[in-house]
């Protein structure tokens, strides 16, 4: 019988020899170690959680790692299980097919987290089945009873001094057995070994049966970052990149083949920016007046020598038209409470740097609200070598994400409004208290 444990961020998880044993702290360390200590710390029979969400699973044993904001009570945990599928979807990293469903299925505890991953994997590859995989041509060489291609002469001389009958050739073959299709077959076996008993290992293994003709691989990080795609395989890019999570975390248990770990855990940073960038793009649309738009990760060298360059990259660029001129904001999303709820020295030195570099008069940190921190705006001192004309700042914008137990689904409008509304540097030194997002 499967077992789940739910635990939040920054949480400890200790060994108590019933839900989580010895044996399951072993392996987790193991793996842990493999990914370069990122996923979590490790003390004496304890493991504390860092930034990273997600799932992990080692054997029969399922670990829902949550995100919180602020202090939270344990009861709460069926809400940010929710919040957390809903960001993962919104953010555009899962696909379901009903939010309603998922969370009604997750509350009635139908199924965990690391289903309902699994879940939408297997229902982009059924999609892709269903429009049919994709063919390419791949060079194949071999000894035929016919000639066809070009003839290997070297390889036929060698291989048949005495078959006449047989010519070794290298021709051109326009077949299902290229690297899509390798890495969906893969994943589909992971998915089949690790929810063996599951509803979820009989969908897999049905659609296995559309791979026969592929060969198995194994994929590494090299091979997702040789992956190229064009309109006939765009299709296939959301799929890729869960199989990506699903193979690359994926560490069999060689000796036992009953601890198997599989660990999809998404960074909070990451994952915060990807949902706030998205809810904005979702929304921008409706401030064509201000001409707004919206741009994630612009990259802008800001040193160089020689060959080398070193680049700087905000999470968000906003362009936008206040009162008849062009204006651009730069925002930098932060998954922590500031301290005292005040900016860090290094994250205000980095805004002071993004300014300069796009040209941005106004810059904010944007943190998610867990207490009633007012919005704060602030100047920076002019350098001995800046101009007046550059004066420019930076603020703390902290936004409200949940309507309920949900998340605000207003929460881009509201943000773009709040945008599009700061019209010159001074109105903004002294904001007063701005209504909350």
């Amino acid at each position: 019988m499967r077992k789940t444990i739910s635990v939040f961020e920054h949480e400890f998880l200790r060994v108590d020899n019933s839900d989580f044993t010895e044996a399951d702290f072993d392996r987790l360390v193991k793996h842990n170690e493999q990914h370069g200590n990122r996923f979590f710390s490790v003390g004496y029979r304890c493991i504390k959680f860092n930034q990273f969400v997600g799932v992990i699973q080692v054997g029969g044993l399922t670990i829902e790692v949550l995100p919180k904001v602020g202090k939270v009570a344990a009861e709460e945990k069926a809400k940010w299980r929710g919040v957390l599928v809903e960001m993962l979807h919104r953010a555009g990293c899962l696909k379901l097919h009903s939010l309603t469903d998922a969370h009604l299925r997750l509350r009635q505890r139908d199924l965990s987290l690391f289903e309902i991953y699994l879940e939408s994997f297997i229902n982009e590859v059924r999609e892709i089945v269903h429009q049919g995989l994709t063919r390419k041509y791949r060079r194949d060489d071999g000894n035929l009873p016919v000639l066809k291609g070009r003839l290997v002469f070297n390889q036929h001389v060698n291989r048949n001094l005495v078959h006449r009958e047989r010519f070794y050739t290298s021709h051109q073959k326009y077949d299902r057995d290229n690297v899509f299709n390798r890495v969906l077959k893969e994943a589909l076996t992971i998915v089949g070994r690790t929810s063996a008993g599951t509803h979820l290992a009989s969908l897999a293994n049905e659609l296995l049966l559309f791979f026969e003709d592929v060969t198995p691989a194994k994929a590494r990080v090299e091979t997702f970052q040789r992956l190229r795609y064009n309109r006939n395989t765009e299709r296939y890019k959301r799929a890729m990149t869960l199989a990506e999570l699903i193979i690359l975390n994926y560490v069999p248990d060689v000796q036992a083949g009953r601890r198997d770990v599989i660990a999809i855990l998404f960074d909070m940073n990451d994952l915060f920016e990807r949902y706030v960038f998205a809810e904005l793009n979702r929304a921008q649309g409706q401030f064509a007046e201000s001409s707004l738009r919206v741009h994630r990760q612009r990259s802008q060298v800001f040193w160089h020598s020689g060959g080398m360059r070193k680049t700087i990259r905000p999470d968000i660029t906003a362009e936008f038209t206040a009162d008849g001129s062009a204006r651009k904001l730069i925002l930098d999303t932060k998954w922590k409470l500031p301290l005292d709820a005040r900016p860090s020295d290094a994250d205000l030195k980095q805004m002071y740097v993004y300014n300069l570099q796009f040209g941005a008069s106004e810059s904010y940190l944007v943190y998610p609200r867990a207490a009633a921190h007012d919005d704060m705006f602030g100047r920076f001192a002019a350098g001995s070598m800046e101009k007046e004309a550059t004066a420019h700042g930076c603020g703390m914008w902290f936004v409200d994400l949940l309507d309920g137990d949900r998340l605000d689904r207003g929460f881009g409008k509201g943000l773009c409004q709040k945008i599009v509304s700061m019209k010159t540097l001074e109105s903004a030194t002294n904001p007063g208290k701005s209504s909350r997002i």
